[in-house]
C-alpha cells in the first residue's frame, strides 16, 4: 500500500514538473482564433475515448484535406503536446486512413514538426491515442503560425474520405 502511494506521489510530481506548474496554452480554448480550412464547420470540439483513454479533442469531419492555423508568440521552454487518433467509427469501417502533419510557418517557410499516418481499419495498432511531444525551443520569442493539417491516404493525396475521422486530442503548448 505504501509503495502505491509513493508511486502515485512521484507520478503527480512529474506531471506538475512537466507542465511547468500549469503554464500552458490550451489550443482548444483558442480554437475560435484559429484560421480554419476549408471552413469552421469542419472542426468540432468533442470528448473521445480511444482504447480506454479519454481526451477532449478537435474532431475533423471527413474532408480530403483540412488545416488549422494559430498565430502565436512562442514562450521560452515551450513544447507542443498533442495526441492524435481516429474516431472509433473509423476502426470498423472501410477508408484509406489519414496523414496528420503539424508544423510551423515561420516567415513564409513551412517546417514540419511531425508527420504520421493512421489507418485503424487496416492496422489494429492504430486504434488508440498517439501522444506527440515536440520542442519549440528553436522558435522561442518569435511569432509563428502553428499549423495542424490532415489529408486522406498514406501519401496525403487520397481520394477516399469515407470514415476518415481524425482527432487532435488535448492540443496545447506546455512550458517546461
Amino acid at each position: 500500500m505504501l509503495f502505491g502511494a509513493v508511486v502515485l506521489v512521484a507520478w503527480a510530481l512529474s506531471v506538475v514538473a512537466c507542465r511547468g506548474s500549469g503554464e500552458r496554452i490550451d489550443l482548444i480554448e483558442r480554437l475560435n482564433e484559429a484560421q480554419k480550412v476549408p471552413d469552421a464547420a469542419t472542426f468540432v470540439i468533442e470528448d473521445h475515448n480511444l482504447a480506454g483513454e479519454a481526451h477532449r479533442a478537435i474532431a475533423v469531419v471527413p474532408v480530403l484535406a483540412s488545416r488549422l492555423t494559430w498565430r502565436l508568440t512562442v514562450p521560452k521552454r515551450a513544447w507542443l503536446w498533442v495526441s492524435i487518433g481516429m474516431q472509433v467509427e473509423a476502426w470498423n469501417n472501410e477508408g484509406d486512413g489519414v496523414r496528420f502533419t503539424a508544423g510551423v510557418n515561420d516567415g513564409g517557410t513551412f517546417v514540419p514538426l511531425f508527420e504520421q499516418y493512421l489507418h485503424p481499419y487496416a492496422l489494429a495498432g492504430d486504434r488508440k491515442w498517439f501522444p506527440i511531444r515536440v520542442s519549440l525551443a528553436k522558435y522561442e520569442g518569435r511569432e509563428i503560425e502553428l499549423v495542424f493539417a490532415t489529408a486522406t491516404g498514406a501519401d496525403g493525396a487520397g481520394e477516399d474520405r469515407r470514415h476518415d475521422l481524425p482527432l487532435w486530442g488535448i492540443p496545447e503548448i506546455v512550458i517546461r
